[in-house]
Order: C-alpha cells, then structure tokens, then sequence
C-alpha cells in the first residue's frame, strides 16, 4: 500500500476504496505504512478508484459532501457505467450537519416496468439541498472524463468479463483490458449539455425527443418523463444504540452484487450516502446513442441500504455505513433467527478508528448491533 501526503496521498481499500483527507504537512511515510492524519478533512469510500479521486478533488477544492457525492455520482455513469447510468434506480440518504436532520431523495422505475432518466434530475435535487459549488464545476471531470479518457479500472473489467452485452458503442477503446485507455462520447456529449444548460435539457426540447425517438416502445410519453421528480422524504427506519440513533434507507433486500455505492462525510459533519443500480451490469443491453446510455433493467427488488448514524441529543454525525450490497433482512440467518446480517463499510469520525469492513448482525428482537 502506497501512503501518500499533502492531501496527494491516501489509503485505499480494496473494494470498495476509502479515502481519508487531511490539510497538514507530513513526510512521505514509508510504503506500507498505515497513516491516519490527525486533522479531519473528509471521507470518502467508492466502488471505482478514478471515482474517488474525483470526490477527493472536490473535497479539496472547498467543495461540501454534497458537491464530492454529486461528483462521483456523475463520474460513476463515465468510470462505472456497468452499473450506474442515467437511467439508474436508487437512493441518497443524507443528514445536515446544520439543520440536524436526514432525509432520503428515491429515484426508481414506476410499478408498471417503465424506465425514466431518474438519476441526472435526482442528483440535481440532492444538489439543490446544499450544494455549494457551482453545478458546472460538478459536471467537469465526468464530462472530461468521457470526451478525454479514463482509464478501465478492475471493477470495470471484471464486469465487462462477467457480461455478454455488446459495449463498443457505449465505451470506445482499442482493447478492453485493465488500464486502458477509454473514452464514451455520446455520454460526453450529454454531459456537456448538462453543465452549459443543466439537467433539465434532458426532460425538455431536442434531447427528449431524441431520446423518445430512439427508445421508442421502451420509453415512457414525454410528458410523463418531463414531469418526473424525485421524491424527499424523512428517513423513518430508525433504530437507537445507547445515545445514538442510525438512520437506515430499507431494511429489506437481497444479495445483488451489481449496484455501486458511495458514501461522503465532510469536516463540518455532512454525510452523504448513496447506492445505484441498473438492474443487471450494463442494464438490459439496449444501447442509446441520443444519451450515451444503456437503458436499465427494472427491478422490484429494493437493494438499497444506506445508514447514518448521529448521537441523539446534541444531533452529531458520528458514522455513516454502507450495506455494499449485502445486506438481507427479510430472511435473516439460519444460525441467528430474527437477525439481519450486515457486511458493511463503517467510519467514524470521532472514535478515531480507521475505515474498517465489519460483518455485524442487527438483533431486530434486542434492538442493538453485534459483531459477527
């Protein structure tokens, strides 16, 4: 492992990454050792790595945890887009470190199997929330990305190997391997009309039609689609652990092992966590040209899990979790009746430990967490 300083080195995990920051001026410690700066800058854990950096930027740059999740949102649908793309179904839980509150924007296809392009207008709205860049400097390095290259990582590899689809359109490359170079112009294209016009271009005008026109009976009427929007809501699944309380997205799931995840916390105490997913890797094949995009396969199957977890009576962000795609609930364990197990990634910023995989099960009979 590779330690680096002066906010130019990190640890990072293998699957997903996480990434601590820190403003202070260090040597250059010795490789393979673990260093955990003293100053708290932010936190981030990825399923990509050219997408951590991409928050890591943000981060540095001044931006909130919003601005680094919306980053890497944007940037997974580039770098990751076997499982994430515009069409992409999921959700953001995220908590205020100023209003002391978390809520949860949702984004899915309707019960009728119809797919809408939920996830540019979603992300604007968690944007909208407390975003505080300006969006175009949001949308850049995806849009960079696209039209001037990113590199294949191993994730992207082992899903391109794992699916029979054809991506040639989607990603342009002279070999699909590890550490090639790649790039995806039609996404580039519609990530530029983002940050010269916003999200919206894609609900209204000639890119709906474009995409309407090409999708044809798998898309929805225009009017359905420009009059999407994301729901926000209070996170009502709670559960208290001593003077803290975690607020969980869902409880209930399956193992998928096809959605991508990301989770932001930043110094102030802003904690961004979010989940994605195309149904299956690269959605269900179709490709659209108008949006540089597989379409989604819908899924009825909510895998979505997400908590943050804040002391209960002075409102402090203390943990955030990810449920990596492994979470079951609505079966529990054999060997632990009325339990769900967890594998999650954990990090707390006050307890001082460093971002850790844990197995933990829920004891929904106990209402407490324990290890596994």
């Amino acid at each position: 492992m590779q330690v680096k300083t002066k906010l130019k080195y990190s640890q990072l995990l293998t699957i997903p990454f996480a990434l601590a920051l820190c403003s202070c001026e260090l040597d250059k410690p010795a490789v393979g050792y673990a260093y955990f700066p003293d100053v708290f800058r932010g936190m981030l854990v990825a399923d990509e790595p050219q997408t951590l950096e991409v928050g890591r930027e943000m981060l540095r740059s001044g931006g909130n945890a919003y601005d680094a999740a919306l980053a890497m949102s944007f940037a997974y649908m580039v770098a990751y887009p076997s499982r994430v793309s515009v069409f992409s179904s999921g959700e953001c839980l995220y908590y205020d470190a100023t209003d002391k509150e978390a809520n949860k924007i949702s984004f899915k296809s309707d019960d009728n199997g119809n797919i809408v392009p939920q996830l540019p207008r979603a992300l604007y709205k968690l944007y909208a929330q407390k975003g505080t860049k300006k969006f175009p400097e949001i949308i850049a390095p995806a849009e960079n990305m696209a039209n001037f290259g990113f590199n294949i990582s191993k994730e992207l590899y082992l899903d391109i190997s794992r699916s029979s689809k054809d991506i040639s359109k989607l990603l342009v490359s002279d070999e699909y391997n590890i550490g090639a170079m790649a790039k995806s112009p039609d996404l580039g294209k519609l990530l530029s009309a983002f940050r010269s016009s916003g999200v919206g271009v894609l609900y209204n005008g000639a890119l709906l039609n474009n995409y309407v026109n090409e999708a044809g009976a798998l898309s929805m009427e225009k009017k359905t689609i420009s009059s999407y929007i994301p729901q926000v809501t209070e996170v009502s699944i709670t559960h208290e652990i001593g003077n803290d309380v975690t607020y969980l997205s869902s409880i209930k799931g399956r193992l998928n092992g096809k959605d991508a995840s990301l989770m932001v916390a930043d110094k102030d105490g802003n904690a961004v966590a979010c989940q994605f997913s195309n149904g299956e890797l690269f959605g269900d094949g179709k490709y659209l040209s108008s949006i540089g995009s597989f379409i989604a396969k819908n899924s009825k199957e909510s895998s979505n899990k997400v908590g943050i977890r804040v002391n209960k009576y002075v409102k402090t962000f203390r943990e955030i979790k990810l449920g990596d795609n492994q979470i079951i609930c609505d079966e529990g364990l054999p060997e632990y009746p009325d339990t769900c197990a967890i594998n999650a990634i954990n990090y707390s910023r006050f307890e001082g430990t460093p971002p850790e995989r844990k197995k933990l099960i829920f004891r929904k009979d106990q209402n407490k967490y324990e290890n596994l």
